[in-house]
């Protein structure tokens, strides 16, 4: 009997297993296609249209960096989607992603657009747009420069940076000013009332 590969019935369950697990291999490699932002994280991705200095501030685990770090994706790679309404570049650019130290660049800016340590690809820019990564001197598993292949031709560059947490945004937006960078995003701590502590992203394209 011929077997019927779109009827799940007849496919061997190991073969189902392997499908699977292609299938959902493919997805983590490319989550910036898949990317829904909320609406919150669309006004802020939206306001890059007029602004060239946006904040989302919010609590924790809220998506902000993720935010930032889905829009930086797309820049660096020149995949937007259908429904993007903000800032566009149609050629590579050199950005920065901040953080106010190098261990909270490794574990969240650079998590968010890579992926996990040994599992490159699987966050904010494909896998099949990583160039090359080159890493830091310092801290273990750090990435120094991230270059990413623009869709129209030629290769984007992030450079990961440790700001410090009183620098934020004046320090990124100095340095995009004097380095000539295109495009900068900075992560770090707000200390509110009573203790409460908020995260902020903060974008400047």
């Amino acid at each position: 009997m011929e077997m019927d590969l779109n009827n799940p019935t007849q496919l061997e369950p190991e073969r189902i297993k392997a499908v699977l697990a292609a299938l959902e291999a493919e997805a983590s490699e490319d989550r910036l296609s898949s990317y829904k932002p909320t609406p919150k994280q669309l006004e802020f991705h939206r306001a890059g249209a007029d602004h060239r200095e946006r904040l989302l501030c919010a609590g924790n685990q809220t998506g902000k960096t993720t935010a930032a770090a889905m829009e930086l994706a797309m820049h660096c790679t020149g995949l937007y989607p259908d429904w993007w309404k903000g800032r566009r570049f149609d050629r590579p650019i050199n950005a920065w992603a901040c953080g106010e130290s190098s261990e909270m660049v490794r574990s969240a800016v650079q998590r968010l657009l890579l992926g996990d340590a040994g599992s490159h690809g699987t966050g904010a820019i494909p896998k099949s747009a990583l160039v090359d990564i080159v890493p830091s001197r310092g801290l273990a598993e750090l990435a120094d420069i991230i270059r990413i292949r623009h869709a129209g031709g030629g290769t984007s560059t992030i450079g990961l940076k440790s700001a410090g947490r009183r620098a934020g945004r004046e320090h990124l937006r100095r340095g995009i000013d004097q380095n000539e960078r295109d495009a900068g995003a900075v992560d770090n701590d707000v200390h509110a009332d009573q203790g409460h502590v908020e995260r902020r992203e903060a974008l400047l394209t």
